[in-house]
C-alpha cells in the first residue's frame, strides 16, 4: 500500500482514530484514580570485598545474584515477619514474600531492596526489617569464617514515602491515549481492507488500471434517494457516476 493511501485512510478514519484515543484516555485515567495506592520504600545494602580485584569483583558480582534470591526466599522472609510480630507489628504470615523486591547493582556493590504497599509506613518497616535481617545474617556467616572477604552493610534505611508510587494517573492517562489512537488506526485500515466499492476516479486509474471516458450524474432527491440524472430534470446536487473502458481492442 502506498503511502498516499496510508494518508487517505488517516483521513477518512480520523473521526474513528480521536473517538478510540479519548475512550482511552477516559478510561486509564478513571482506573488511575480508582485503584489502590501503592507506597514504595527503598533501602539499600553494600556488598564489599576486603581486596577489590578485578577476579574478587567478578565473584562478587556473581555473590550479588544469589543474595537477591536469597533475600526473596520464602524461609528468610518468614524470618522477618518472626521478627515483625516480635515487635509488635501486624503482619500475616506470608504477607511480606509477595511484597519484597530485591535489584543487584554489580558496577556499584550495592542492592536495592523495594517494598510495595497500600500503607507507606508499613512499607518502610518491612523493608528496614528485611535489611537488618539480612545484615545480620550475613555478619554471622562472615564471623564464621575463617577468611572474612565479604562485608555486607546497611548503606541506607528507608524513609517514609511521601507519594505513592502506583497508580500514575497522568502517565495511564497519556498511554491510554497512544493505544487508543492506535487501535482506531487499526481499525481504519481494516475498514479500508474489507471495503469493496472503489470511491472516486483516481481509484479507477490507481486499482483497476481503466482508462475513463466519462461520467454520468446522479441527482439526490429527498423522496427516492439517489438515482440517475435525466435531461431537464430538477438537481440541486449532482455526483457523477464514472464510466470505464479498457483497452481491449
Amino acid at each position: 500500500m502506498e503511502f498516499r493511501r496510508y494518508v487517505d485512510i488517516l483521513i477518512r478514519s480520523w473521526l474513528l482514530i480521536v473517538l478510540c484515543g479519548l475512550a482511552g484516555l477516559a478510561g486509564a485515567y478513571t482506573y488511575g484514580i480508582q485503584a489502590p495506592r501503592l507506597y514504595r520504600a527503598t533501602a539499600a545494602l553494600s556488598v564489599t570485598p576486603s581486596v577489590i580485584e578485578y577476579w574478587t569483583g567478578q565473584a562478587v558480582e556473581r555473590l550479588l545474584n544469589n543474595y537477591t534470591l536469597r533475600l526473596k526466599s520464602g524461609a528468610f522472609l518468614d524470618r522477618v515477619t518472626q521478627d515483625l510480630v516480635e515487635q509488635q507489628h501486624s503482619i500475616a504470615v506470608g504477607e511480606v514474600a509477595g511484597k519484597v523486591q530485591a535489584i543487584a547493582s554489580g558496577s556499584e556493590f550495592r542492592i536495592a531492596i523495594q517494598v510495595d504497599d497500600a500503607n507507606a509506613q508499613r512499607a518502610q518497616v518491612i523493608v528496614n526489617a528485611v535489611a537488618e535481617r539480612f545484615v545480620r545474617e550475613m555478619t554471622a556467616e562472615n564471623f564464621a569464617r575463617e577468611k572474612r572477604d565479604i562485608d555486607v552493610t546497611l548503606l541506607d534505611r528507608a524513609g517514609v514515602p511521601s507519594a505513592p508510587f502506583s497508580p500514575r494517573p497522568r502517565r495511564a492517562a497519556a498511554a491510554g491515549l497512544i493505544l487508543g489512537a492506535m487501535v482506531g488506526l487499526l481499525g481504519g485500515v481494516l475498514l479500508e481492507y474489507w471495503r469493496d466499492t472503489v470511491q472516486g476516479a483516481e481509484e479507477v486509474t490507481d486499482l483497476l488500471g481503466l482508462a475513463i471516458i466519462g461520467v454520468l450524474p446522479t441527482v439526490r432527491t429527498p423522496r427516492t434517494g439517489w438515482r440517475r440524472w435525466m435531461p431537464g430534470r430538477a438537481a440541486s446536487t449532482l455526483t457523477p457516476h464514472i464510466g470505464v473502458a479498457s483497452d481491449r481492442s
